[in-house]
């Protein structure tokens, strides 16, 4: 847009591209290196540790890990959704699904690559309603079944509803027995 505008001031139809006209690329990499130096931390993982302490995240964020990175976050109305939606419903159910893609792979401090991030959530669907709400999130580098279950029980510990049901898609994190101990053979 910068660009298209000092291109209109400077140009008349037909005019040939003046040099000292910024090409686009230029300008991504100015505006790049702006980013960067706004950034309190360099690694993504550690700035997300710092902004677990900062408004509005700190009642947002509730564990990461590093090293087999992961996030468990929720929001206080999403907590009370799901309360309200358990108080309405005899036979409360929950969906978890994860998705790919969504993450770039962090490089850590110490030149380690991490695996792949999947972004798990539980929704419910409320049918009365006809509704559908994501009430918990989880960014994981870790797919088993601990994992999962480590989040669902600091989920209930923070003051979610037991559900009644969990519906999965049948992901090989919840059903291939070997990925429990798929932490210890990797070590």
């Amino acid at each position: 847009m910068l660009r298209r505008t000092e291109a209109n001031d400077l140009m008349e139809f037909d005019d040939k591209e003046p040099s000292h006209l910024p090409t686009a690329n230029a300008l991504r990499i100015i505006k790049c290196k702006a980013v960067k130096d706004q950034r309190e931390e360099d690694d993504p993982i550690l700035a997300i540790c710092k902004m677990k302490y900062l408004h509005p995240y700190i009642n947002i964020i509730k564990d990461i890990g590093y090293d087999r990175f992961y996030v468990h976050y929720w929001t206080a109305p999403e907590i009370n959704v799901n309360r309200k939606y358990v108080q309405h419903n005899n036979i409360s159910t929950i969906c978890i699904d994860a998705t790919g893609r969504l993450v770039k792979k962090p490089t850590l401090k110490s030149e380690k690559k991490t695996r792949n991030i999947l972004l798990y959530e539980i929704a419910i669907h409320d049918k009365t309603i006809k509704a559908q709400y994501s009430i918990s999130h989880m960014l994981s580098e870790k797919h088993n079944n601990n994992s999962i279950y480590n989040w669902l029980i600091e989920w209930i510990r923070y003051g979610a509803p037991y559900p009644k049901q969990v519906i999965t898609d049948m992901s090989l994190a919840l059903s291939d027995p070997m990925s429990l101990t798929e932490d210890i053979l990797l070590y």
